[in-house]
């Protein structure tokens, strides 16, 4: 198990305070991420000959979008990425976008960038409960830190990974899907082929902790579009939060991309339904007891028979709404299969790449 503690954790939490309020501009009225003034600066990013995604910095983080800042909920620099849009729809980072869910995302190469800095992973059982329901293991809420990453802005489709089997780099996975179509999401894989198909692409799977922060930003969000309970128009999964089927053609996935008003705040979509995603981490009974305070975590195979059950995360196009409402659904939800095995019939793909 590799678990690493960051030095300069107690100033890094420092940013946490200061930030402006920023009206939320997302359709529920929740503003996202906060607390990364100094994570991001004004970004440009690119890309060098050997593939390596970098970022470049200044010191003028969030100037610009403080101005122009509007009393609102929670506390985030407008116009920076993974927050709010400033007044008018605009965004203060170099290269970021004000998307239709109304935060800022700089996108390269269809990955999205996600800035250094600590968040609250697991179920918050103020907001989340039931926790741990099912034994899945999603308690206690704990506080990491992040370096900075790229993660794909949509789950790898059924011609992508078609592609990597072509060029030998991916073994061929079960052509069971009814809707097998080259624009769908890639199902029917094991742990082994998502890991092979990033490396194909010069990238890894993201960790858990990666994974979740991706999804929720900040503010500790239950879904990755805000607190809203779901609906037919943020996400792909089985019923809506009044019992009735959402609308399909086959009640299966849909292309990766549909629901825009479902992103994270950072800009990535399909974090919860559709299909699920393998992450890196094996799903260890003290995970998140261990992981508090520590930069980076990653929970590594604890044997060397790859007989224990890696962690699957973002639910899928079958998760039904019960209990306490889209409980499948939120992003801190995680479960686990081991790594040879089918995750049923909804397990997909989503590569992440650090940041240089």
């Amino acid at each position: 198990m590799l678990l690493q503690h960051h030095s300069g954790w107690v100033v890094g939490l420092l940013w946490m305070g200061g930030a402006c309020q920023c009206a939320g501009s997302g359709s529920n009225g929740v503003s996202s991420a906060g607390g990364e003034t100094s994570a991001i600066g004004t970004t440009a990013a690119s890309t060098s000959a050997d593939g390596t995604m970098s970022t470049d910095t200044a010191s003028t983080a969030g100037s610009t979008a403080v101005s122009s800042c509007e009393a609102g909920t929670g506390e985030c620099p407008c116009g920076t990425v993974g927050c709010p849009c400033t007044k008018g729809g605009s965004c203060s980072d170099g290269g970021a976008t004000c998307i239709p869910s109304g935060t800022c995302a700089l996108e390269m190469d269809g990955m999205v960038f996600v800035p250094e800095g600590p968040f609250r992973m697991g179920c918050d059982p103020d907001l989340e409960a039931p926790c741990n329901e099912g034994g899945w293991r999603d308690v206690p809420q704990h506080e990491v830190w992040l370096s900075a990453f790229w993660i794909d802005r949509l789950e790898t489709t059924v011609a992508e990974y078609k592609a990597c089997v072509q060029a030998g780099g991916c073994p061929a996975v079960e052509d069971g899907n009814t809707n097998n179509k080259p624009e769908m999401p890639i199902r029917y894989t094991n742990w082994f082929a998502a890991e092979a198909y990033c490396a194909w692409k010069g990238k890894r799977l993201p960790t858990e902790a990666q994974w979740e922060k991706a999804a929720r930003g900040t503010d500790g969000r239950k879904y990755p579009w805000g607190n809203e309970e779901p609906t037919c128009e943020l996400a792909r999964y089985g019923k809506d939060v009044d019992g009735g089927e959402c609308p399909t053609e086959d009640v299966t996935t849909a292309p990766p991309g549909s629901f825009p008003l479902g992103a994270s705040p950072y800009g990535a979509l399909d974090m919860a339904g559709n299909v699920g995603e393998w992450v890196q981490d094996y799903l260890w009974d003290e995970a998140y007891d261990r992981m508090d305070g520590t930069m980076d975590p990653v929970m590594s195979e604890p044997d060397t028979d790859h007989s224990g059950a890696v962690v699957w995360r973002g639910a899928d196009y079958g998760a039904y709404v019960f209990g306490a409402r889209g409980y499948h659904l939120r992003t801190s939800m995680r479960t686990g299969q081991q790594p040879g095995v089918l995750e049923a019939y909804a397990s997909g793909v989503r590569c992440a790449r650090t940041a240089q």
